[in-house]
């Protein structure tokens, strides 16, 4: 019995032993690595002090070259061949050299940017806006066309005149062609206005097709905004959390919006922000122009601006165009004829910035894409343009979006079926309600009924007949009387 516990003693001492000098051993090993691990860095940061040295070393050397010759050149003193003497000589003649500097941060003007063009040429080539391309302007080898789910927020910026309304309505134009829900907001809004040189342009195509009608009474932009920001999208993230279809695409447009901001202020910019920030993920896209992206004109920190993803810059503000376009540090873009005849920079969320011009949206391009009839045209082939056609909106309270359109705009398919072009829809309400409107006045006005008893009992008519009856019952006159004649 002795015999064996003096054996197991034994053993145990010597696997004790063992594992001290195992150990003893390892650790020997780690502060034998980590001298190692301490010698090269103490080598390397010796060496780089090594190079630091010589890099100044090299620098005094080059720069008193530099200098010396500089003095030499610029005082017109030279040495001679022995080294001894220095002597003046006459002034070099000044050469004019550009500065590479400023050479890298121009961008030149693209010469081969197509001239201005009207987008009836575009449709002329056969193409139409579908739910797979979106027409936004010329560039130097081809269109730029994106699809309709990478348009996201777009703005166009720059000073007044440079053409901003005109791109904000051919993208309305072709939104509304494939059938997304538009809505315009405009405190300046007319159904016919007038450019520069006095010749109207035509709004009832896009009008008659929206959502619902015009917005242009201030206080009814602010509640329309308010339920965008705070019921509709919020709706949308509590149907998505649910697995509920988020509802169609709404693409929503404030005309005039540095001065909708400076009248309204945190009441319209809160709401705005929050749908710039969030409102992608959700379909709900803003649409339109300012004179530029400067956090004071719209009222919001930075962050909800860099949320526009197709971006027109029309000229006039660098630090819009840096913003807005994405550009590197360093680089200064070239303005020369920006804001002229369509003539832009252009950035998309599929495309980085270039130069490309917009095509002009004019009334016969609205025309030709909608087929308008010819009695219903202005200009050549219509009707002569006068200022009594204009029909006010009726979309001065909250109840007309709260009420009928926000129900059809809550509504909608699952995201994936809510680009389909939707081309083969039936005819809404509103459209019936238009047809049996001028079935309606035709009958009266061969019947000898006057103008002013038909609009009079149009007069409570809400929606798309009551912003076309004016000028419809016009037109169907017109056509009587020659008819008759």
């Amino acid at each position: 019995m002795a015999t064996q516990i003096i054996s197991v003693l034994a053993t145990s001492l010597c696997l004790f032993i063992g594992w001290k000098l195992y150990r003893r051993y390892q650790i020997n090993q780690a502060y034998s690595k980590e001298e190692k691990r301490l010698a090269a860095i103490a080598q390397q940061e010796k060496q780089l002090e090594l190079d630091r040295q010589q890099a100044i070393v090299d620098w005094h050397r080059t720069t008193t070259q530099a200098l010396q010759a500089a003095i030499m050149r610029d005082h017109h003193y030279t040495v001679r061949p022995d080294g001894t003497l220095i002597v003046a000589h006459p002034p070099r003649t000044q050469v004019q050299v550009t500065e590479q500097v400023e050479q890298q941060k121009q961008i030149a003007t693209p010469a081969s940017v197509p001239g201005r063009y009207d987008m009836r040429e575009v449709w002329n080539t056969g193409f139409r806006p579908s739910t797979s391309q979106i027409w936004l302007a010329k560039g130097a080898a081809d269109g730029i066309i994106v699809p309709a789910n990478k348009l996201l927020h777009s703005i166009a910026t720059g000073p007044t005149g440079g053409g901003k309304t005109n791109i904000v309505r051919m993208e309305l134009m072709q939104l509304i062609y494939i059938r997304c829900e538009v809505v315009l907001m405009d405190i300046h809004y007319a159904p016919i206005k007038e450019d520069e040189d006095g010749n109207p342009i035509d709004w009832r195509p896009i009008v008659t097709r929206l959502a619902q009608p015009p917005i242009f009474n201030m206080k009814t932009i602010i509640q329309w905004m308010k339920w965008l920001a705070y019921t509709e999208l919020e709706s949308r993230i509590a149907r998505q959390r649910s697995g509920q279809p988020i509802g169609r695409p709404i693409f929503f447009t404030i005309a005039e919006l540095p001065a909708v901001l400076d009248e309204a202020g945190d009441e319209i910019a809160d709401p705005l922000a929050k749908v710039l920030r969030q409102g992608r993920q959700y379909q709900i896209f803003f649409v339109g122009d300012s004179q530029d992206l400067l956090t004071k004109t719209l009222h919001m920190s930075t962050g909800p601006r860099e949320a526009f993803r197709t971006g027109f810059y029309t000229g006039g503000d660098a630090t819009t165009a840096k913003a807005l376009l994405d550009l590197p540090n360093g680089v200064k873009l070239s303005e020369e004829g920006l804001g002229q005849q369509g003539l832009v920079y252009l950035k998309t969320a599929v495309h980085p910035y270039t130069q490309a011009r917009v095509g002009w949206a004019s009334n016969e391009s609205l025309y030709e894409l909608f087929q308008t009839p010819a009695s219903e045209r202005i200009g050549m082939y219509g009707r002569s343009y006068h200022h009594s056609n204009m029909v006010d909106s009726t979309a001065d309270s909250a109840e007309d979006f709260s009420s009928s359109a926000g129900k059809k705009l809550s509504y909608g398919r699952d995201p994936e079926g809510a680009w389909e072009e939707g081309r083969k829809e039936t005819d809404t309400s509103d459209d019936l309600s238009v047809k049996q409107a001028l079935r309606d006045i035709g009958k009266r006005l061969k019947n000898g009924d006057d103008r002013a008893k038909i609009l009079q009992s149009y007069g409570a008519t809400s929606g798309r007949a009551n912003q076309e009856i004016g000028a419809v019952i016009d037109a169907m006159i017109e056509q009587i009387e020659s008819e008759t004649n």
